[in-house]
């Protein structure tokens, strides 16, 4: 549960924060695949480390505490970080 008198800031400050889920792929793929596939991976990274909007920094991605915490949607689909997955 969040107490809001015990946080030493709002809930709508940004975090600066690896994207955690794109790193997970790229790791992943990588246990699976091994060096076959190691300069495709190597270029979707510099790809996406290009990749710049509202959220997403390169591999970096900015959100709010609320939504690190209560999680977020993207393209239709709700992501969870902490809490439930809850429209």
């Amino acid at each position: 549960m969040f107490e809001p008198s015990m946080s030493g800031a709002p809930l709508t400050t940004p975090v600066l924060t690896l994207n955690l889920p794109l790193i997970g792929v790229v790791e992943s793929i990588h246990s699976v695949y091994g060096p076959y596939y190691q300069r495709l991976l190597d270029l979707v990274v510099a790809t996406l480390a290009g990749w710049r909007d509202g959220h997403v920094d390169g591999l970096f991605t900015r959100r709010t505490a609320a939504e690190l915490l209560w999680g977020y949607e993207v393209w239709g689909q709700i992501h969870v970080i902490g809490g439930r997955g809850e429209r």
